[in-house]
């Protein structure tokens, strides 16, 4: 994944010397929105053929589809259609979006009336969803912690909407209840939905988005639950690290246990 407050052409240089085989962009203030990216469309594509590279997308995490006020979720909403029509210009696959996150909801929203908060996101999200046929583009949507939504609410929402497709993200399941037997059960319970998968460690607490291995996640046992699964789809490494050398040895790592 890229950093969004570094030029898009830069990192896709970056990965594409690291020999990655795509890169997760990820759409955000301040030097990866839409209408930079677009200014740049043709040495973007240009230089992801010259790496034999893909690309895949990722909508900003902040953005509120269930804010409580409803001119605000239908700015939000407008933007996201911006992120989905880029995604099919640079002819992506897939579209991820997050769950509804937790912060800059007004507590006494979200608190009291956490039902209604959920029953938006879905409409939303359903409608987002409806839009992304027409572009081709797979939308999946990533977990974050039980706060945001349980794998309860996740199991429902997937049931209920045709065409959406899970992100399991390994770093946010673990800090939901610092176990590998949650992450395993997510894995079990979700196992036909999921078309992409995030990972990063961290100690059981925090989103600390740190190198494989830095953390207490156990990799072997992860890799083994998604290769149960049969799983072979795409994987993002997301390293939040400014020593970019990390996601080359965290990508290394990742081989070694595939292997």
């Amino acid at each position: 994944m890229n950093n969004p407050a570094l030029p898009v052409v830069n990192e896709i240089k970056l990965f594409g010397e690291m020999k990655l085989d795509f890169i997760e962009l990820t759409v955000e203030y301040p030097k990866a929105t839409p209408n930079q990216i677009v200014k740049d469309k043709n040495e973007i594509v240009n230089l992801l053929s010259s790496y034999n590279m893909s690309l895949i997308t990722h909508a900003p995490w902040f953005f509120h589809l269930a804010h409580p006020y409803k001119s605000v979720s239908k700015a939000f909403m407008r933007e996201f259609l911006k992120v989905l029509e880029l995604t099919y210009i640079l002819n992506a696959s897939k579209l991820t979006v997050h769950v509804e996150p937790v912060e800059g909801i007004p507590s006494i929203y979200y608190n009291a009336l956490r039902w209604r908060m959920i029953r938006k996101f879905r409409e939303n999200i359903a409608e987002l969803v409806k839009n992304s046929m027409k572009y081709g583009v797979t939308i999946c949507l990533e977990n974050l912690d039980d706060k945001s939504m349980t794998l309860k609410e996740l199991k429902e929402i997937f049931e209920d909407i045709d065409g959406l497709w899970f992100t399991l993200d390994a770093g946010h399941a673990y800090i939901s209840r610092g176990s590998m037997e949650y992450i395993d059960q997510i894995i079990n319970d979700l196992k036909q939905k999921v078309k992409h998968i995030h990972v990063h460690d961290n100690m059981g607490r925090e989103d600390l988005h740190l190198p494989i291995g830095a953390g207490r996640i156990e990799w072997n046992r992860f890799f083994k639950s998604i290769s149960k699964i049969g799983y072979s789809n795409t994987l993002t490494l997301e390293i939040h690290s400014i020593d970019r050398d990390y996601i080359r040895i965290s990508r290394d790592k990742v081989l070694k246990l595939l292997s």
